[in-house]
């Protein structure tokens, strides 16, 4: 079963982003994520894949990362997630501009959108393993 890791980025005003992958639907939105790659340590994963995707590089920020606990298996059983949910603890965040560098096929950008949202809003437009993390997550931060 592939593995992919991913973050739950919560702002100090507790909004979370979420990424809308290109060609996708326009309701298909994803929080940061990618595969596991061989005997690369999951949260190392994530950030990278969060670095990849969003522009942001969390060795420039203050937060507090808590790992959530089980793995979350897609409805097809091919692919779980591998969630962490990271609390930035100032604003800096702001004068990021998201901006992905991974490309599809060498083509196209992987994500051509980002939205910082409410909790409540993210947990109707993201997939439902996704909305598992999310409610997980609830139980180690506010939101939710």
């Amino acid at each position: 079963m592939k593995i992919t890791c991913g973050i739950i980025l919560e702002k100090p005003n507790g909004q979370i982003l979420i990424c809308h992958p290109t060609n996708a639907h326009k309701n298909s939105w994803s929080i940061p994520k990618g595969l596991n790659e061989d005997l690369e340590d999951f949260w190392e994963t994530a950030k990278r894949e969060l670095l990849e995707e969003t522009s942001i590089d969390l060795n420039q920020f203050d937060y507090t990362m808590s790992e959530i606990s089980r793995l979350f298996i897609y409805k097809n059983k091919r692919k779980c997630l591998k969630a962490f949910l990271v609390k930035l603890n100032d604003e800096e965040i702001n004068k990021v501009k998201l901006e992905c560098k991974s490309f599809v096929d060498d083509l196209f950008p992987e994500i051509d959108k980002f939205v910082w949202t409410s909790p409540e809003e993210a947990l109707k437009l993201l997939h439902q393993t996704q909305v598992e993390a999310i409610q997980a997550g609830s139980e180690l931060s506010d939101f939710g």
